[in-house]
């Protein structure tokens, strides 16, 4: 079989995947900067690579805040570390789920595709400095 031949995947039409268009078209519509739009499909295309790495479903509704909180894995030195990614920091981390906030309020807002946000009341939590933050007073 050929590449021409090979039937191409279809996607379910809440997968996150098919989404992305969509999201696309409507930062553009708003008269978004293309560098705007690209920093937030990047943060777009770190959530699916993290899916598909770890085989979790990419259906929106069933993508919760554990997947989203997963994404990094934080460390207690104050640095993010992302599989083939190496050392990210706390505020990039932070950056890339303000990008990923923008996505699920338009889901949330537009698409009718959840109930409630992963996002709501959500804060990123900050790593520990030391194990010695762990000890009361």
């Amino acid at each position: 079989m050929t590449a021409a031949e090979a039937p191409e995947e279809v996607l379910e039409p809440d997968d996150i995947r098919e989404l992305v268009g969509d999201w696309r078209t409507h930062l553009r519509a708003k008269n978004r900067a293309d560098s705007t739009i690209d920093a937030y499909l990047d943060s777009n295309a770190m959530l699916v690579n993290y899916l598909d790495d770890e085989d979790v479903s990419m259906l929106v509704p069933k993508i919760g805040r554990r997947e989203l909180g997963r994404t990094s894995n934080t460390s207690g030195n104050g640095r993010t570390f992302v599989p083939g990614e190496g050392s990210l920091s706390f505020s990039y981390i932070a950056k890339q789920n303000r990008h990923l906030q923008q996505l699920y309020r338009r889901l949330d807002d537009v698409e009718d595709l959840i109930e409630i946000s992963p996002f709501y009341k959500w804060k990123a939590r900050r790593p520990r400095e030391s194990a010695g933050d762990l000890a009361r007073p």
